[in-house]
């Protein structure tokens, strides 16, 4: 393995952690956030290469990038607010919303829209 590709799989994995702490960041920044759901993520190898020594052959990683970002939804805890015209969503559903005035349909956790009223 030459220099420069030894310098490209240490950049690539610091590249890739630095986008993987964006994520955590997200989630800790919205932990507060009303219908935020958090994201996980899974790293994955850009391409391997074989190595022949006389211990035998092994792979070496050339490279590490984010593999797959996914919206986690688990399910939240309820609060009760005294409001009888309050909603909770159990499981993984979305409340839909209407647009005034339109046929666009949106969907949310929160229930809160801009213009929008519950259907």
């Amino acid at each position: 393995m030459s220099l420069s590709s030894s310098l490209f799989s240490g950049i690539s994995g610091l590249s890739t952690l630095g986008n993987a702490m964006q994520i955590i960041g997200d989630n800790i920044a919205n932990v507060n956030t009303v219908g935020f759901k958090g994201s996980s993520f899974t790293f994955q190898d850009l391409l391997s290469q074989s190595v022949a020594t006389l211990s035998g052959t092994s792979q070496v990683g050339r490279g590490t990038a984010l593999g797959d970002i996914t919206s986690t939804f688990q399910q939240g805890s309820f609060e009760s607010t005294g409001n009888t015209t309050d909603l909770a969503i159990g499981g993984a559903g979305f409340f839909v919303l209407k647009e005034a005035g339109t046929l666009n349909n949106f969907y949310s956790r929160t229930g809160l829209g801009t213009g929008c009223q519950r259907q």
